[in-house]
């Protein structure tokens, strides 16, 4: 199962200081409740949110471009176009991996010849947002409801259909605490088929084997009962 999706997740978002050509957010832990459990396991690189100016029905396309230019110097790159709040107000940027902070500016740069206007720099206190990224996904079934990913560590349990935030992380909360493996981070994905959006609890673990991972999609699925 495959095709373009939008990802939905909350994260403690600062502002870069490494980046000065424009508004660039910073999440350390992208998968920060896995993290805060496990100081230890392998971390992923920073994950960068340059914010841009109004959207337009041709900015994600010249991301996507841009994106499969850039790929050919870096294989492993991961931009994506996406939404956060800030400032009460729901903003379009560019979301990217980085190894280095500083990275930010390069790709502000690369953005700058394709049109896209870069918001200016300004200050911003931490905060915490719900962040919407649209992007590919590549699913392999390991039982039924329960995919592994193209990406490492990434897994899917469907649910029935999409909830609220609030009662997504009531659930996961539940889950987390009365299950025996209660380390991994959880966000909410939809998946664009051709005439039907498929619902999916995305769970990120290092050390999830299909056994947790099948207990997790039936009390999840039972947990959503609730809230149908």
């Amino acid at each position: 199962m495959k095709g373009l999706a939008c990802l939905q997740k909350e994260e403690f978002l600062t502002i870069c200081n490494k980046c000065s050509k424009g508004l660039v957010l910073k999440s350390e832990s992208p998968y920060g409740e896995y993290y805060s459990e496990h100081p230890e396991v392998q971390k992923t690189p920073d994950v960068l949110y340059i914010a841009v100016k109004s959207f337009n029905e041709c900015m994600e396309t010249k991301i996507i471009r841009l994106r499969q230019k850039l790929k050919k110097e870096d294989a492993e790159l991961k931009m994506n176009y996406a939404h956060i709040t800030l400032f009460n107000k729901i903003i379009p940027v560019v979301a990217f991996h980085a190894s280095d902070a500083s990275e930010g500016d390069l790709i502000i740069d690369k953005l700058n010849k394709t049109d896209i206007k870069v918001v200016k720099k300004q200050k911003v206190k931490p905060y915490t947002s719900l962040v919407q990224i649209r992007k590919f996904v590549d699913l392999t079934k390991i039982d039924e409801g329960v995919y592994t990913s193209h990406e490492k560590f990434h897994y899917y349990l469907s649910v029935p259909e999409k909830i609220e935030w609030e009662n997504f992380r009531d659930c996961v909360n539940i889950c987390r605490n009365s299950h025996n493996f209660p380390n991994f981070d959880a966000a909410q994905l939809s998946l664009f088929q051709y005439d039907n959006i498929v619902e999916f609890v995305r769970i990120y673990s290092q050390t999830a084997t299909n056994t947790d991972l099948i207990k997790m999609k039936a009390e999840l699925n039972k947990l959503y009962t609730k809230y149908l």
